[in-house]
């Protein structure tokens, strides 16, 4: 922090400088520092991707995300790395579903999960498939979020309380066992197995 700080005091002119900066203040829970510094980078250098991403995230944890999305879509075509353009599809995905805007979020968590086989888009996709109690749709996510990274417990409990939601419990059981496998004190799978377990009279 100290080191861009200074960097940006005595060559003002330097975008990348103040991205660097920005992001630091950004990581230190200083967005709103972060924004202003964000925004000089882009007067410095326009269409500057990397940092219309990284704008997009400081806006986005203010709240400011109906200006979060415009900084995601601009990014997103001049993003070099699949990678890169995923995750800031998978941003954008998040972004519009804070506003409601559900069916455009699952549009862009769709192409970031085609684009770079990025499991938490598709981890989040379904979980939008599931608010709108699509469990079928919302199996076929998960699952596509472990394919693409099979370590994910997060996803494992996720899949197991739609096949429970879907009525198929010995799935459910099935894929919290394997969220607990990869995380033995992953909270989440111990309470919903539990459930599950209760639900079928397994107090023992």
């Amino acid at each position: 922090l100290s080191l861009w700080q200074d960097t940006v005091a005595k060559h003002p002119g330097i975008a990348r400088a103040h991205e660097n900066y920005g992001i630091m203040l950004y990581e230190r829970g200083r967005a709103r520092e972060a924004v202003a510094e964000f925004m000089t980078a882009e007067s410095l250098k326009p269409f500057y991707a990397d940092c219309d991403n990284n704008l997009g995230n400081a806006l986005g944890s203010l709240g400011r995300n109906e200006e979060a999305v415009k900084y995601y879509l601009r990014a997103i075509p001049h993003l070099v790395r699949p990678v890169d353009r995923a995750i800031a599809s998978y941003n954008l995905g998040n972004a519009l579903r804070d506003l409601g805007r559900l069916d455009e979020a699952i549009s862009a968590y769709n192409f970031a999960g085609q684009l770079a086989h990025y499991g938490p888009a598709f981890n989040n996709m379904g979980s939008l498939y599931a608010m709108q109690k699509n469990y079928p749709q919302a199996i076929a996510c998960y699952l596509q979020a472990l394919q693409c990274q099979p370590d994910f417990p997060q996803a494992e409990t996720n899949v197991g309380d739609a096949y429970a939601e879907n009525n198929q419990p010995a799935e459910a059981e099935q894929h919290y066992l394997r969220a607990l496998q990869q995380n033995p004190n992953y909270a989440d799978a111990h309470a919903h197995l539990g459930i599950l377990y209760t639900n079928q009279n397994k107090f023992t």
